[in-house]
């Protein structure tokens, strides 16, 4: 069952970072109206969600104004935590990593299980995010 869950927890993040990939500047952050239209796609309040932001972008020299891969992926499972009914706190936010969640449900986004040939996330037709930027 450990086995299963560090496979699921590899699938969770190849889904995250081609995500991130295909939002992210060639700077290599996502903004803040990005994050908005991605993570709006989870059916979480819009409430829920700035909260899940403060929380992710909070730094010893003051709120980020833009997501960096963890602060992405922490963003991720905590809207998964929330759609499977925890409450968020910030708590929560510290806890993440020990925690086995399902993958974030985002409308237009879905986790495809691991095959031998092709893993990764499918999106649905008319839903593409921006192209994957080139490698600088």
């Amino acid at each position: 069952q450990q086995q299963q869950q560090q496979q699921q927890r590899q699938q969770q993040d190849f889904f995250y970072q081609t995500l991130f990939k295909r939002h992210a500047s060639p700077a290599g952050f996502v903004d803040a109206p990005t994050s908005v239209r991605l993570f709006s796609t989870s059916g979480l309040d819009r409430a829920v969600l700035g909260n899940i932001w403060n929380l992710v972008t909070q730094s010893p020299t003051g709120p980020l104004m833009v997501l960096y891969w963890p602060h992405f992926r922490a963003a991720l499972r905590l809207i998964a935590a929330v759609q499977s009914g925890f409450t968020l706190s910030p708590q929560l936010a510290t806890q993440l990593e020990m925690m086995h969640l399902p993958a974030a449900k985002l409308q237009g986004f879905t986790l495809q299980p691991t095959t031998a040939r092709a893993p990764g996330p499918a999106l649905a037709p008319g839903l593409g995010p921006a192209p994957v930027p080139a490698p600088v």
